[in-house]
């Protein structure tokens, strides 16, 4: 047996029956000698209850609140016992030969988080490694490289991570409460580090989406964190300038305002980049899925008849047709004005000093 044990470190909020087909697929396809972990984050229907009727051999946490995904991890791996751990999201199917290409990829002295690309349910490439632009903003690869990968970023739904170096910097920032933009933080405080995050493309798991909050909530939640993350790494992130795949886009500004579709006033657009708003204009539905959810307002002159569609695709944004646009800014906490932003880097000291 091999003497080295991995933990398998699985953050569950209710929603039983994911986290039953994750455990039985981590069954099936995970021969290397592991433990399985499973935190309850206070769910609500009785997760808990039925890990231990079904998987006896499972350790179960039961938190008496809700941590969060950063938190939850970070308990889970307190209780670890192995010198790599990895953290799961309960909405993840794991797939044959999933384990080892992650851990060889760990035997880089350089390499702290190591990743698989992830699939829908119908085994389509939904990423393989994400791009972090100056603003903080994220950009999904949806293309494979064919080999392992250095990444800015990679989606936290399955990480294996060198716990050694996870446990000296203290893990995820709680900072960011219960959700979106903390596993950024923790791969952009590699970075600055020297250290790497890769993609593996050997390894491959299936990632559906639980939705563990409402449109509402992840808008609260991402322009919340975003604007810390930005915040405490914007003297990181500008000596490394990325090329964003919409070219329209600007990196200093107040806020971003995507239009969906082309027939759109130049007028329109002109009154908004006078008030330093980035404005991007995208032609289909498919390119504002790509876009992730970095926009704070998204315009389009067939709203609110496509309201749900849009609130899928920019759960973040603030949703409007072009006579909304002011009210719409407003509701999104943007004070667009002719005067530029100031950047930030007075705020910075905390993080340069290593004060997190």
């Amino acid at each position: 047996m091999n003497s080295v044990t991995t933990s398998i470190v699985i953050v569950a909020y209710g929603k039983k029956m994911l986290t039953d087909r994750l455990l039985r697929s981590i069954e099936k396809y995970t021969p290397e000698n592991h433990e399985v972990i499973v935190i309850d984050n206070a769910s609500p229907d009785d997760t808990s209850e039925w890990v231990i009727s079904q998987f006896p051999l499972v350790r179960l946490i039961k938190s008496p609140v809700n941590l969060g995904y950063g938190r939850g991890a970070n308990l889970g791996v307190q209780y670890s016992r192995g010198k790599q751990v990895v953290i799961m999201n309960s909405d993840i199917i794991v797939t044959e030969n999933w384990l080892s290409p992650l851990l060889e990829a760990l035997r880089n002295t350089s390499v702290v988080i190591a990743s698989p690309v992830y699939l829908d349910t119908e085994l389509t490439l939904t990423e393989a490694g994400n791009e972090v632009t100056t603003d903080g903003h994220v950009h999904v690869h949806m293309v494979e490289s064919g080999t392992v990968r250095r990444v800015d970023h990679i989606s936290a739904a399955c990480w294996v991570i060198n716990k050694d170096w996870f446990d000296r910097i203290g893990g995820f920032d709680p900072a960011y409460g219960l959700g979106y933009y903390e596993d950024v933080d923790l791969a952009t405080l590699a970075a600055a580090q020297n250290r790497s995050v890769v993609a593996v493309p050997q390894s491959r798991v299936i990632h559906e989406s639980g939705g563990s909050f409402d449109n509402d909530m992840v808008a609260e939640l991402s322009h919340r964190n975003h604007k810390r993350l930005s915040t405490r790494w914007l003297w990181l992130l500008r000596d490394h300038p990325r090329i964003s795949n919409f070219r329209a886009e600007t990196t200093r500004c107040h806020g971003r305002v995507a239009i969906l579709g082309n027939d759109v006033e130049s007028q329109f657009v002109a009154s908004l980049c006078a008030l330093n708003l980035s404005v991007v204009i995208v032609t289909n539905v498919d390119e504002l899925k790509n876009r992730c959810s970095r926009d704070d307002v998204v315009v389009s002159k067939s709203f609110p008849s496509n309201v749900e569609q849009l609130k899928l695709l920019a759960p973040r944004a603030v949703h409007c047709n072009p006579a909304g646009i002011w009210d719409a800014l407003l509701e999104a906490g943007i004070s667009a004005n002719s005067t530029p932003p100031r950047l930030r880097f007075k705020l910075l000291n905390s993080v340069r000093d290593n004060k997190w």
